[in-house]
């Protein structure tokens, strides 16, 4: 039941917002935040996760951990999709 509210949920946003839904992801969000490090002239940053800050530092860490000075996340978030029927 909960799968199929979520797919539900899913198909009204992507009919809302159109084509810029297949960007509004955690890694379009990562990418997004290496942009803004990069056009300030940064090396490295410093993160601070904090709810969905939590699964971005996480994934901008994934992505572009040499860019990562220091990071604080409030809590852990697994961001990798499970298997059914896998613990």
């Amino acid at each position: 039941m909960l799968r199929e509210r979520n797919r539900a949920l899913a198909g009204a946003c992507r009919k809302a917002t159109g084509p810029a839904f297949e960007h509004l992801d955690t890694a379009s969000a990562a990418r997004d935040l290496d942009a803004v490090r990069t056009a300030l002239g940064e090396r490295k940053l410093n993160l601070y996760g904090h709810s969905y800050g939590t699964l971005l530092g996480q994934q901008y860490a994934a992505m572009f951990g040499a860019h990562v000075r220091a990071a604080v996340l409030d809590g852990n978030m697994d961001h990798v999709p499970r298997v059914a029927g896998s613990r």
